[in-house]
């Protein structure tokens, strides 16, 4: 039996975010699981608890940088908070064209935070060099579809790892840095049952990070987005209707 310990992300995530104070926040109510299972790292909805975990191999988690290994936790945890996993998956379900859109999106946030081999628009010496920077995992998907180096991929497969390749053109799998297996092999009401969850963290790091220390390196548009994501909807069209029926009675 190896006398090697296992590197346990869970020893770390204090001091990693100790300058992230919604993200410090977020990753308490977020149970991270080691696995060698993925090549990297992940984030689900556990079908079991109907709560999101992050998922992470400890090989890989072990020999990364301080930094990286923040970038890595951050990483993961935008994923949830953009609702890469429940609500904005496409109608299609999963495919690697959307998983490498939606490291694009998140990884204008991160660039400088990464290990070598992401997604990261504007970066000199990829597929990915004249990405503008910045936009959501949506808009590039549509660029993706329209882009020449990828007519040759077939856009299939939700996981990370090392394309084959035909010689003719980038394949998307070359580029794709986490693993996004499990995505959307919940049904909707686990799904509706998670995102609540996610709402209710989502609301308490806020007020931590609010009162605390401030909001560390989210940007003021991504922090639009979270408070916009967490603030209570009035759907008037039913407020209407039960007016109408109450003034009707």
């Amino acid at each position: 039996m190896s006398d090697k310990k296992v590197f346990d992300l869970n020893k770390h995530t204090f001091r990693l975010l100790q300058q992230e104070p919604f993200f410090a926040s977020l990753s308490r109510r977020i149970h991270k699981s080691p696995s060698q299972a993925v090549p990297t790292a992940g984030v689900r909805i556990n079908p079991h608890n109907q709560q999101f975990e992050m998922i992470y191999n400890p090989e890989f988690m072990g020999k990364l940088t301080d930094k990286e290994k923040l970038g890595v936790l951050m990483h993961e945890f935008y994923h949830v908070i953009f609702e890469h996993v429940t609500t904005r998956l496409p109608s299609e379900g999963m495919s690697m064209k959307w998983n490498v859109a939606t490291d694009l999106a998140i990884n204008s946030h991160i660039a400088d935070m990464l290990p070598e081999g992401g997604c990261i628009p504007g970066k000199a010496g990829t597929p990915f060099e004249k990405y503008p920077v910045g936009l959501s995992a949506e808009a590039y998907l549509k660029i993706i579809e329209n882009d020449e180096q990828f007519k040759k991929d077939d856009g299939q497969g939700g996981q990370g790892g090392q394309g084959q390749g035909d010689g003719q053109g980038s394949s998307l799998e070359d580029h794709a840095f986490d693993d996004h297996s499990g995505w959307g092999d919940v049904d909707e009401e686990t799904k509706q049952i998670a995102k609540e969850h996610l709402k209710d963290a989502m609301k308490k790091a806020a007020e931590d990070a609010s009162q605390g220390n401030g909001w560390g390196t989210i940007s003021s548009d991504v922090r639009k987005q979270i408070m916009d994501a967490i603030t209570p909807k009035v759907d008037w069209r039913k407020v209407l209707r039960y007016f109408i029926k109450k003034s009707q009675r």
